[in-house]
Order: C-alpha cells, then sequence, then structure tokens
C-alpha cells in the first residue's frame, strides 16, 4: 500500500511539473488541414518569384504577392529589425539583389514546414558576396495571409559548411 501511495504522489507531482491536471488539461487545437495546404500552396509560390528575384533581380511577381501592411525583420545589418509596409519590403529585397549582384543559389533545401498560417523554409545557400564566396544556413519564416505574404521573418548563421 505505501509503494501504492508513493506512486501516486509521484504521479501527481510530475503532472503538477508539466502542467497537466484533470481539470485545467485543454484539448489540443484541431489543424485545418485545407489551411495548412493553402498556406504551403502560397508560399512554394511566393518562394519561386523569391529565388527569381534574387537570381535574376525580377522582383515583381513576388512584390505583387506582398500584403501592403507587410511586416519584415531581418537579423543585422542595414535593414536590421522590424519594419512595416511594402515600401520598406521592396527597399530591403531590391538591396538584397544588389548584394548578390550574381545571386545566390539554393545548395540544399533542407526542410520546409507549414502551419494554418505560416510557412517556413530551412536551406542551405551559397553566393558571390563582395567578390567573395558567400555560404550560408538559412531559415525564412513568412505569414500568409489569403493569397499573400504579410511578414516575413529571416534568421541564419553558420553550421560548420557554410561561413
Amino acid at each position: 500500500m505505501k509503494g501504492k501511495i508513493i506512486l501516486v504522489f509521484a504521479l501527481v507531482l510530475t503532472f503538477q511539473i508539466i502542467g497537466i491536471s484533470q481539470t485545467s488539461a485543454e484539448k489540443p487545437k484541431k489543424i485545418d488541414a485545407k489551411k495548412v495546404a493553402k498556406t504551403m500552396k502560397v508560399g512554394m509560390e511566393a518562394f519561386e518569384h523569391f529565388k527569381k528575384g534574387v537570381q535574376k533581380g525580377d522582383w515583381n511577381s513576388f512584390f505583387e504577392m506582398l500584403t501592403d501592411d507587410f511586416t519584415i525583420f531581418f537579423p543585422r545589418g542595414e535593414f536590421q529589425g522590424e519594419r512595416k509596409g511594402k515600401e520598406n519590403a521592396i527597399k530591403f529585397f531590391k538591396y538584397v539583389g544588389e548584394t548578390f549582384k550574381d545571386g545566390f543559389t539554393v545548395v540544399e533545401m533542407l526542410r520546409i514546414t507549414a502551419s494554418e498560417t505560416t510557412i517556413i523554409f530551412e536551406m542551405r545557400d551559397e553566393a558571390i558576396l563582395n567578390g567573395k564566396p558567400y555560404k550560408n544556413r538559412v531559415a525564412l519564416s513568412w505569414d500568409v495571409r489569403g493569397d499573400k505574404i504579410s511578414a516575413y521573418r529571416e534568421y541564419f548563421g553558420s553550421d560548420g559548411k557554410s561561413n
């Protein structure tokens, strides 16, 4: 009997530590597969336009897919931080195009993940930056609203294969 009481006490303590209780447990939110598929479709189309912009300097089809209240977050440099508005996005992406005059190559698409409202591209890319070879590991997180991209967040860093 003593062993059962200790086991029950241990289970109750464990559930309290990880935040599980019978009275306050919330049911997991159902995922709407159709919304996820729509986010994936819009995101993949925008990504093709994005690559065309970076590789060829033709950004128009990508810009058409951005909402007017578009928000962008970039981790460093001249455009560090968060900026709002499609005009700021256009300035940023044109800057990216000028920085990578010869475009960049997606060497490896590591993962594409989507939810009902967000798509994330994790990849390795290479380019020539300021006359020197450039290698990077990047995660691009885009929010999707309707048939447009409403937010862009970029995160990058070295993975041992990249600079």
